[in-house]
Order: structure tokens, then sequence, then C-alpha cells
């Protein structure tokens, strides 16, 4: 028996996106197929995890980008439990777009339909029995927006980790596996302080990390002789690039406490749904190599400029033209100010902007 991994589930509209993005197109129909192109894969597994990078809440009647851009409502979960997504990680920069409120909309919706969430600051980890095994799956966070107290499992220290996984063992577990929301977005190598992290917790024993958040695939490796996959991608999504539609299924074969991978490769279409394309039934590990800040600004510079140019293509689809028009005043502003301290700290696009 298997348990399996998959990317960022992005229901909401991007702001770039706003009137035809995958919430505007799938909600209509109650978000129903979305996940027909992979859901055999899916239903092999005992449960499924995903990262819920959105904000479930009741719909506006006039929805906006300032009420509505990242947002879906709770016709969504039905989907997600039919196709064995049980379990969702609400640790990621975007649960608390809404505040509080969203994100326990969110954390009540996917409860009451049956889904099960890690990552919670007040919960951040659950057991399950896979194959007569019982696994700890824990998220938690190393990125957010600028609200001062996450309600998720944010930055945890060697002592909050040392806390948590003494609590599962306690609890029986015999593999322990990390899900995680951080590193770079579009950057397809991890940067210093994800391998540092992964260092740290493979040394203390953790069996598997499975990465997201840069919604592109990053390349496996050990550390520890632990498998460590530092970025599984996007899985749902209105992003338009290609190399942002590749994605996999992680597999995970649960033996005793042994843990064999391998994957499923898919690509998001049009649609921004996951289609499967082929099974690899082994993971090429590859040697760690760490992006640089210069590697970091060069694809920022580089999604900037096709931010802008699909803004440009598409501006006549928006809707809430006025919206969006503050919303680029803002983050241009953001540009001005937060320029020269973002070539020496990446992450001040997360600690400092404010949607």
């Amino acid at each position: 028996m298997r348990l399996s991994f998959i990317g960022d589930l992005i229901f909401g509209d991007q702001p770039v996106t706003f009137g035809y993005g995958f919430d505007s197109v799938h909600s209509k129909n109650q978000y129903h197929g979305v996940f027909n192109g992979v859901k055999e894969n899916l239903s092999g597994s005992a449960v499924v995890v995903g990262n819920f990078e959105s904000v479930i809440l009741p719909r506006h009647a006039t929805q906006t980008i300032s009420n509505w851009a990242m947002c879906c409502d709770a016709t969504v979960v039905k989907q997600l439990h039919q196709s064995n997504i049980r379990i969702v990680s609400l640790a990621n920069n975007h649960t608390m777009d809404y505040g509080d409120k969203g994100y326990l909309s969110t954390k009540k919706e996917l409860y009451e339909h049956g889904i099960a969430t890690i990552g919670d600051l007040e919960r951040p980890f659950l057991l399950r029995e896979i194959n007569g095994s019982m696994v700890g799956i824990i998220g938690a966070s190393y990125l957010k927006v600028s609200y001062q107290k996450p309600l998720y499992f944010y930055r945890p220290d060697r002592e909050q980790w040392n806390n948590a996984i003494k609590l599962m063992r306690n609890k029986g577990a015999e593999i322990i596996i990390v899900y995680l929301h951080w590193g770079n977005e579009f950057i397809s190598l991890p940067n210093e302080e994800q391998v540092n992290i992964a260092e740290m917790l493979t040394e203390m024993g953790i069996d598997l990390i499975v990465g997201c958040h840069a919604h592109i695939l990053q390349n496996p490796t050990l550390i520890n002789e632990a498998p460590v996959y530092f970025g599984l991608g996007n899985f749902i999504s209105d992003y338009w690039q290609s190399r942002l539609r590749k994605t996999v299924i992680l597999h995970a074969e649960i033996s005793g406490n042994r843990i064999s991978l391998f994957q499923d490769e898919c690509e998001i279409n049009d649609m921004g749904c996951a289609l499967f394309k082929r099974t690899n039934s082994r993971i090429h590990y590859q040697p760690v190599q760490i992006a640089t800040k210069e590697i970091i600004s060069k694809e920022r510079y580089r999604v900037r400029l096709e931010y802008l140019l699909h803004l440009l293509r598409n501006f006549h689809r928006i809707k809430g033209k006025g919206d969006m028009t503050a919303w680029l005043f803002r983050r241009l502003v953001y540009l001005i100010k937060y320029f020269r301290q973002e070539l020496h700290d990446p992450n001040v696009l997360y600690e400092k902007y404010k949607n």
C-alpha cells in the first residue's frame, strides 16, 4: 500500500488571471472533473496529500481582486474527497490572505467534509496506518506574507521539531514524513536555507522530505541517506508557462519502516488540470545544487517580464480593471521600495508585501 503526494493546489484565480483563471472557469460547474486526468493514479493510494494553496470562503455576490483572488468556494472539497485527496497542508503563504477568518473558514470546510489537515499551528501532524506501519506526516512553512501571527506551523526551530518528532514517536510513528512549504518561486534549485533545513531534519531521523511552493519541479536528492524532494511543482493552477506545467505524483510504498519511491509524470493542461503522462518507476537522485542570489534574481526578472507581457495581452479579459490597476500600482511601489533589499534577501518578497 502506498502514500502519495502532489504539489500546489491553486483553486482560486491568481490576480493576474482574475476573471478567467481557474476559479472563474471551473466554479461554474462546481469544479466537477478537475481531477479526471489523474483520478486513476490517485485512487490506488491509501491516501493522497496535497498543498491547499487557496482560501475557502462563501462566494461574494460581487467578486473583486481584493475579496476573491486566490479564493474558491466549498464545492471544491467534494472533488478533493472523491479523488482520494484526503490530507492537505494549510502551512503556506496564501492560507491567511484573508486573515484569521479566511484561514478558519478553510479549515472548517475541509474538516466538515472529511479532509484532514496538517501544518496547522494547533496540530501540525497526523498519524496514518499504511500497510501495517504507523506513519507520521507533518506540515510546516518557512514563508509568510506580512501578517504577524500566522495560524499555521511557521518556521519551527530545532526545539519545536524535536518536540513534534518525539510526540509522533511516542504515539507510535515508525516512519515520519515532512511536507514543507519553502524555497523560492519559479527557481528549479533549492536555496541554501532549504539545504540546511533538510540536513537538520534528516539528522533528526526524518525518513522523507517533500517540498512545495516553487511552482516548478526541483530535482530530488539524498541527504544523510534520506530522500528529499525539494519541489513537486504545481498540480492545479492557472500558470501559463510550460515549465510551470510539469508536475509529478510522488508515490511512497510503505513496508515496515522502509520507504520505496516512484513517480507518475504529469502535465497541466490549458484548463489548469493535471493529466497523467507516464510512470517513471525509478527516482534519479541528483547531487545537491544551490541557487545563488544571482540565479534567483535573474529568474525573478524573467518571471516579472512574463507577467507584464501576459497582462498586456490579456488585460481585456481581466474582471475589475480598476482593481487590477490598483493592484499593479501596489506591486510597483513594492518593487521600487524594496528593490535593493530584495537583492540581498530574496524572501523580503514575502515578509514585506501586502496583497
